[in-house]
């Protein structure tokens, strides 16, 4: 059992070896895992020795044993090796199981199920205590490890909210009430604490609200774990803003609730709402040409032709320009245009082309009267400067709305400077567009930027290959930060480097929560190691020791420093104390030991400690260690130990067939003086002349007592061994 569970790393595949561990120790057919909901009883785990497993997984509780075994409603097990002679022997389940032993598994302080073995024969033999007991241990680690399961579930709830708190961050139970908020979303929208408990309601439509659970709903039935949505938010002090939120389901087997963290997209949807086209450069030359004489062609070119979904352009001559535009773009010219030309002679803008099959094309159209009267027309397609105009609109605004630092240099010019930064970028850095164009971004670097990465990325750099680290960058105001930084190289079609685009991520809260996160769970893995257990920290920079008040009590001492601590460890286990550290701070593999120690009161006492180191960007910085007093099972072992030992070496002495009877009787006084730690020993004569008075000689002494030596006689009322 000890084997199976101390190196167990999944639990459903260790629950099948146990089974099978109790069906070989309790000579038992089957072992089952189960779980009972309400009145159901479903088997999670089975192992049948006769290789004739039931498919069946979901019973009725009431046509199991397990029924009686959770009506006890405590944690002892429920044993009979014949149902024939139990109370039970009427139970619908007695026929099928004659030999029964099950114990209720208890989670969280409420019954879970049972673990239960079974056979469809009778038992030749009772259930021995010891084999109630460890039924009652498979339960009682099945149910613990259960109860991790769980709690590791729910660290992983809050890890989720955690890694997202640069932006505002909420979470909601499974009724949509506000859980947590964090500092952000305060910051952002007036909502703190005293949103907790209030349903999502209080900040959002019902529109909006229906919305998004139709979405969550749609959700559950894929396999994503996410949605993004955006609404209408109404911050605490009335105002509306538009919110996009990244929304994610917590719990893997069940609904837990959700998490999602919040950016306000408010500018940026007004941006996009009142968003107009960007200016085009007007190109001089035109695609097509015609000439109008009273509104109807006189000529026409192919490309004009063409451009109108007309196969010739002698298609075009004699008819009216108002052929090729609908009624309201007509009008929309005649209004517009006409007077433009009355007054200018020239009139210049876009249009809206409609060809014969009623499709349609954007374009430019130039318009000139020219000496004769007569009006010359030169029009250019531009579907596809429309639809590149839209790309560039979408690419600018997702690097200008992104909240990553996107900046771009020119290698070609010298020393490589930035030609591009986003808002991103000036956000980050604190630089304005105008500070940072035009420099190398090493400006970024400060004190406590890493040279060994700084030079792993130059090299990258002129090697033209890409390169993602995690870097200390600085602020324009100094202050430093965290950036994971990714520099791509960009080349053009004939295969010259042309650029570089870098992209920062702003990972200072993230690595903070990290390390502080995994500060905290070497702590509680400590902890959870041992009752009773206290903790030390030892900061590898300062070489400052910390004991905690359980250590400090027990030993009596509260070293601040290694070399104080070292000074009341035993002389014998102080190098390998040592050396432990120096492995564990190597390698990064945990160290387990004991060794004794003085305590505050001079005695001698055994302290089992378990270390592991700490890391910060990779490099130890802190050793944290458990410390549990084991003097008294160190005690317990000796005192085993050297039991063992005399009773081994008396019978080495009283069976060895080459000593004599003087000899035996020597080796036996040396032993019991030494096991007993008494110098000396003697094996007597006692002869008695009457009920009052005797002798007592020493027969074999061991030891050199002056007086009490072989041959020596005394009285026997002055003799120690009288009232023996």
């Amino acid at each position: 059992m000890h084997e199976l569970t101390l190196h167990s790393t999944d639990f459903d595949e260790t629950v099948d070896r146990i089974l099978s561990l109790g069906c070989d120790q309790f000579d038992l057919e089957t072992g089952i895992l189960s779980r009972i909901s309400g009145t159901d009883y479903y088997i999670e785990s089975r192992a049948d020795t006769t290789g004739t497993d039931e498919q069946e997984t979901v019973f009725d509780l009431d046509d199991t044993i397990c029924e009686i075994t959770v009506e006890q409603g405590a944690t002892e097990p429920l044993a009979f090796a014949d149902s024939a002679d139990t109370d039970y022997s009427t139970h619908p389940a007695a026929d099928d199981v004659r030999a029964y032993l099950g114990v209720p598994v208890v989670v969280d302080g409420e019954i879970y199920g049972t673990v239960n073995f079974s056979s469809e024969t009778p038992r030749n033999e009772a259930i021995r205590p010891g084999e109630r007991e460890f039924a009652k241990l498979i339960a009682q680690w099945i149910g613990t490890q259960i109860e991790r399961d769980r709690r590791l579930s729910t660290l992983e709830r809050y890890e989720t909210i955690i890694e997202a708190v640069e932006d505002p961050v909420y979470a909601l139970d499974t009724e949509s009430r506000f859980t947590f908020v964090n500092d952000a979303a305060e910051r952002e929208f007036g909502y703190g604490q005293e949103i907790l408990g209030e349903h999502v309601s209080v900040v959002m439509d019902t529109d909006d609200l229906e919305r998004i659970r139709d979405q969550r709903k749609a959700l559950a039935e894929t396999d994503s774990r996410s949605l993004t949505a955006q609404f209408d938010l109404e911050t605490a002090d009335g105002s509306r803003q538009i919110v996009e939120t990244r929304h994610v389901v917590i719990g893997d087997e069940e609904f837990q609730g959700t998490a999602g963290i919040l950016r306000n997209v408010t500018e940026r949807e007004e941006r996009r709402r009142q968003l107009e086209s960007f200016q085009q450069a007007i190109e001089e030359s035109a695609d097509g040409v015609a000439i109008l004489e009273d509104g109807e062609y006189v000529y026409a070119d192919q490309t004009h032709a063409d451009m109108y979904g007309f196969d010739s352009p002698n298609q075009l001559l004699g008819e009216s320009w108002r052929k090729l535009y609908d009624n309201e773009e007509a009008a929309r010219l005649e209004s517009e245009a006409f007077p433009k030309l009355d007054s200018d002679g020239r009139w210049r803008g876009k249009v809206t082309g409609c060809r014969p099959d009623g499709t349609t094309f954007p374009a430019e159209l130039s318009l000139t009267i020219v000496d004769d009267g007569r009006l010359v027309c030169a029009v250019r397609d531009i579907t596809d400067r429309v639809a590149r105009k839209r790309e560039l609109e979408l690419k600018e605004r997702a690097m200008d709305e992104t909240n990553v630092s996107i900046q771009i240099t020119d290698p070609t010019q010298e020393d490589n400077p930035l030609v591009y930064v986003n808002n991103g970028f000036e956000q980050m850095t604190g630089y304005t567009r105008e500070e940072a164009l035009s420099r190398n971004p090493r400006f970024l670097q400060g004190p406590e930027t890493d040279p060994e990465k700084t030079a792993r990325l130059r090299a990258a750099i002129d090697a033209e290959e890409p390169m993602t680290m995690e870097v200390v960058n600085h602020r324009s105001d100094g202050t430093p930060y965290w950036a994971k930084l990714s520099v791509t190289p960009v080349y053009d079609d004939e295969g010259t480097l042309r650029n570089f685009i870098g992209i920062q991520q702003d990972v200072t809260e993230r690595r903070r929560l990290s390390e502080t996160l995994e500060d905290r769970t070497e702590r509680l893995e400590l902890v959870l190691s041992g009752t009773g257990t206290g903790i030390a920290e030892l900061d590898l920079r300062t070489d400052e020791l910390t004991w905690d008040e359980t250590l400090t009590e027990t030993f009596g001492h509260d070293p601040e420093t290694i070399e104080e601590w070292g000074e009341f460890v035993h002389s014998a286990d102080r190098e390998d104390i040592h050396a432990g550290l120096e492995k564990t701070i190597e390698t990064g593999e945990p160290w387990s030991g004991a060794f004794r120690l003085t305590t505050g009161s001079g005695d001698l006492a055994w302290l089992e400690s378990r270390c592991v180191p700490v890391y910060e960007d990779g490099e130890p910085v802190k050793v944290l260690a458990t410390g549990t007093d084991v003097t008294e099972r160190k005690q317990r072992e000796q005192e085993r130990e050297a039991t063992v030992a005399v009773l081994e070496r008396i019978y080495q002495i009283t069976t060895d067939p080459d000593r004599s009877f003087e000899e035996k009787v020597d080796g036996l006084l040396a032993a019991g003086s030494e096991y007993l730690d008494l110098p000396y020993g003697y094996l007597t004569n006692i002869e008695t002349e009457t009920t009052e008075s005797g002798t007592q000689t020493i027969v074999e002494a061991h030891g050199s007592h002056e007086l009490l030596q072989a041959g020596e006689s005394c009285p026997l009322p002055q003799a120690y061994c009288k009232k023996r």
